[in-house]
């Protein structure tokens, strides 16, 4: 099984639209606008074929080209697209705050105790952050923490606690003792402190207040991954 977390490549957004225009979209329109936008910032536009490969690597198959021309058509009409009958012809079209925010997929929620919440493969919305505020722009998405097995870890000067959201830059390679990880343990995300010894024991540590929480020992041999370390914590209004 294949879980969004380890197969998509997700990308932050320039443009940034109306909030009565982003709010009409459907979740898979909105995935098809993200996709596009990702295009977008590397300097090209996509053809239809691309982006139906892409969707696809995001959880959403669309069987034609025509399926694909369908939510485009739509996009369009709600004012977000503009198009032409030629290849790689799509135009996103900018609104004044364009210049000043991010858009970041939001994935569900991480639990922050035990491993228990099943790592999802949709995009739940997405977080509109000011480019002041983020500190890391290329391959993260933000996830929801639930629970409050993390709640005396700081990123920066930010605890983690229940209902915060973690912004994590999947893009790391080299996992480092003391990192704050997500990691998904037989199909379930959590959020812990990683410790490695010399001798390859992983133990995935909570610090918490609440002494309930206790460490999960992994053995090589076992069935997870890492997808990324927490750089940032966006904190909940209730926590502020």
């Amino acid at each position: 099984m294949l879980f969004i977390f380890s197969v998509c490549s997700v990308y932050t957004h320039r443009y940034i639209h109306n909030t009565y225009t982003m709010n009409s979209l459907t979740k898979k329109q909105q995935l098809v606008l993200h996709v596009i936008e990702a295009y977008q910032s590397r300097g090209d536009s996509p053809s239809l074929s691309e982006l139906q490969t892409e969707l696809k690597k995001k959880g959403l198959e669309l069987k034609s080209r025509r399926s694909v021309a369908q939510y485009l058509e739509a996009l369009e009409k709600k004012g977000l697209i503009k198009k032409s009958s030629e290849e790689r012809s799509i135009q996103l079209v900018k609104t004044q705050s364009s210049e000043d925010f991010f858009s970041v997929p939001l994935y569900g929620a991480a639990n922050a105790g035990a491993a228990l919440v099943f790592a999802e493969d949709n995009i739940k919305g997405f977080l509109k952050i000011s480019k002041k505020l983020l500190k890391t722009v290329e391959n993260v998405f933000a996830l929801e923490i639930a629970g409050d097995s993390m709640n005396d870890c700081k990123i920066d000067n930010d605890y983690i606690e229940d209902g915060d959201y973690v912004v994590i830059n999947k893009s790391v390679q080299d996992y480092r003792n003391n990192d704050v990880i997500l990691a998904i343990i037989d199909g379930c995300a959590t959020v812990k402190k990683l410790k490695k010894s010399l001798f390859g024991e992983v133990v995935l540590t909570p610090q918490s207040s609440n002494p309930v929480h206790q460490p999960i020992y992994i053995h090589e041999s076992d069935s997870f991954f890492f997808n990324g370390r927490v750089v940032q914590v966006l904190k909940s209004p209730k926590n502020i």
